[in-house]
């Protein structure tokens, strides 16, 4: 498709924001806009989620992490309050925050038992910090239950 055929139905390509991925073995066939090739790429970033051609979703697992961690940091001196209840903490704040952006696009990923397991650690991570326990306290189970992540 060239950008004349898209032009004149009321659409722009914009060339420095489209790319090409295969998710095959085949040779990709150049394509052009406006005398100019697309970039080949392995994975791009599209609505906040990491697409791989391999359907790979470590890269958008570990971003999707670093966001989370960031958003959790952030919030800090709300964790670190002994004013604010841990129902509130807990049941608003972490739940529709921090879970929301933890959670957001996992109905595309292939949920395998390593991802779970990851997403759990990350989970606890959080707990722990919010609960100011160290590594040695132990988190029972109602907490688990109080709390749960899916």
């Amino acid at each position: 498709m060239s950008s004349d055929h898209a032009s004149k139905v009321g659409l722009h390509i914009s060339r420095e924001k489209t790319k090409i991925m295969s998710t095959d073995d085949l040779p990709i066939q150049p394509v052009s806009i406006s005398q100019r090739s697309l970039e080949c790429v392995e994975d791009f970033l599209y609505l906040g989620s990491y697409t791989s051609n391999q359907a790979d979703i470590d890269v958008d697992i570990r971003a999707r992490l670093s966001k989370v961690a960031s958003v959790f940091q952030r919030l800090h001196s709300i964790w670190a309050s002994h004013s604010i209840s841990n129902s509130i903490k807990f049941h608003h704040l972490y739940a529709s925050i921090v879970l929301s952006t933890a959670l957001h696009a996992r109905e595309t990923w292939k949920f395998t038992t390593r991802i779970r397991n990851t997403m759990d650690v990350f989970h606890r991570r959080c707990i722990r910090k919010t609960l100011e326990l160290t590594w040695q306290d132990r988190i029972h189970t109602y907490i688990h239950t109080y709390i749960r992540l899916y």
